[in-house]
């Protein structure tokens, strides 16, 4: 598929998304607020010790206590996300570019859209996965 065409249809499938996702925004809570952060605002989803760390795409991180597991059952419904690394949970629409992250080709990373400079990994075992979802394979 031609790659303009492929932009504007997951334009086209995230901004329906938006209007009929079945998920509702993930609360976080700071020391002065709650903040809700919506499923398409999220760039991926880490995990930091005993807690979960959310990066958006605006560049933000918001801790929530919680595990991978949850979050990933919490968005199994969206499919937008996709658990790249036993550490990493992706919004691969979100995915900028994948590339390698050694010499071997062990190891392969991923950059994001928007403001957020932090990348996260695709394990070797998920890779194919991972390429089918993005239209590379």
């Amino acid at each position: 598929m031609p790659r303009k065409k492929t932009e504007n249809l997951d334009l086209l499938l995230a901004l329906l998304m938006r209007i009929a996702s079945p998920l509702k925004s993930i609360t976080v809570q700071t020391t002065d607020e709650m903040v809700f952060i919506r499923p398409e605002d999220i760039a991926f989803i880490t995990t930091d010790e005993k807690r979960i760390v959310i990066h958006d795409l605006e560049g933000n991180k918001w801790a929530r206590f919680d595990s991978l597991a949850a979050m990933e059952r919490k968005l199994e419904k969206d499919p937008r996300f996709f658990r790249s690394h036993r550490s990493f949970l992706i919004n691969h629409f979100a995915v900028k570019s994948l590339y390698k992250g050694d010499a071997k080709g062990k190891v392969w990373k991923v950059k994001f859209h928007g403001a957020i400079q932090e990348e996260a990994m695709v394990s070797t075992l998920n890779l194919q996965e991972f390429k089918k979802l993005m239209e590379l394979d």
